[in-house]
């Protein structure tokens, strides 16, 4: 109930901009009392204008919420080694079906992190964060940052050993300026291959020694 009479004063929001707008075009009206067609057109663009932007926002927030505070239990209570935000995207949830990964619906916003163990993909809400994704190390080929026409810039490409021949599972890492929600830079996502491949080597040795 908090969260729709949230989105119940942020509707009201639009609302005034379009009233200020249309007593405006009242005022210009020169008496007559008849707003031109064309004020009319720009009250309602105004609206539908505001109001998608304040629908994008609300959502970038809520994402970054989440995340931070998945971030924050993780780091409590799992401690991975690596920790980075990342998103969902439709190529990723077929491939990781397709793999026997996961049969999930992912949300949209992810928690990718990294440990001896493996790369592990998180998602909900705190306090109910699940784990949707489990990859061994001995089940990846190769960590490489690539990106992918028509996906959202650069992302870390994890090829998989499958029973059924897979494309590599891309994952959108996110994490920049602003609010968290623009997609990692060069230097970031080369930072973050060097880190997971000396994971990787850890996990290795352990093994290794076993």
């Amino acid at each position: 109930m908090k969260g729709i009479g949230r989105f119940a004063r942020l509707a009201l929001v639009p609302v005034a901009f379009g009233g200020a707008y249309v007593i405006f075009a009242l005022v210009k009206a020169d008496g007559t009392g008849r707003i031109p067609w064309e004020d009319i057109v720009g009250a309602g663009v105004m609206v539908v204008s505001v109001t998608a932007l304040l629908v994008v926002f609300v959502v970038g927030i809520g994402i970054v919420g989440d995340w931070v505070r998945r971030e924050t239990l993780l780091r409590r209570t799992r401690a991975p080694h690596i920790l980075v935000p990342t998103l969902t995207t439709d190529d990723l949830q077929y491939w990781a079906q397709k793999a026997g990964f996961t049969q999930r619906r992912w949300p949209l916003g992810l928690t990718l992190t990294a440990d001896v163990q493996g790369i592990r993909v998180w998602g909900g809400r705190v306090p109910k964060v699940e784990e949707l994704l489990r990859i061994p190390w001995e089940k990846i080929r190769d960590i490489r940052p690539e990106g992918v026409s028509g996906q959202l810039g650069r992302g870390l490409a994890i090829e998989v050993e499958a029973d059924v021949p897979i494309r590599a599972l891309w994952f959108p890492v996110v994490g920049g300026f602003p609010l968290r929600v623009m997609r990692a830079s060069d230097a970031q996502m080369r930072e973050l291959v060097f880190e997971l491949s000396a994971v990787r080597d850890e996990a290795m040795r352990l093994a290794g020694a076993d």
